[in-house]
């Protein structure tokens, strides 16, 4: 599996983190695969019917840590930022979706005491896309 479906993977894991896929993060994960990736159509189709799914399980892990795996500090930051704006796609960041970020943090080797400060700065960073929607919707 490449990064690409790495990244997609950890998106649907987030959304999937509170036990419900609500109908505006599947758009927005959609729209990322579609629109922002341009992925080939069975990839879409998949994620498409992942995303579909009722009961599914949560990651190990060794999962997680095979994700975090070989992740620059930026494209971990990234990854995170990205996290939490598909976490709040249903326009609540939810206390369970944060914790499964933290989660990955801690099996990714990221120290515990920093993980307060990456939530704050990734809260912001919501706030900042939020405030960009709010500018740039027609």
């Amino acid at each position: 599996m490449g990064r690409t479906e790495d990244y997609l993977n950890f998106m649907l894991w987030v959304v999937r983190s509170d036990g419900n896929v609500d109908a505006q993060q599947k758009t927005r994960l959609l729209s990322v695969m579609v629109e922002g990736m341009d992925l080939r159509k069975d990839l879409v189709a998949r994620y498409r019917e992942a995303l579909a799914l009722s009961e599914w399980s949560d990651p190990t892990d060794e999962e997680l840590r095979g994700l975090a795996e070989g992740l620059d500090p930026l494209s971990l930051s990234n990854l995170v930022r990205d996290a939490y704006l598909m976490a709040w796609a249903d326009g609540v960041l939810r206390d369970v979706e944060v914790n499964f970020v933290k989660r990955f943090l801690k099996v990714a080797g990221i120290p515990e005491d920093r993980l307060e400060a990456i939530d704050q700065w990734a809260r912001q960073a919501v706030d900042i896309n939020r405030q960009a929607f709010e500018l740039f919707v027609r």
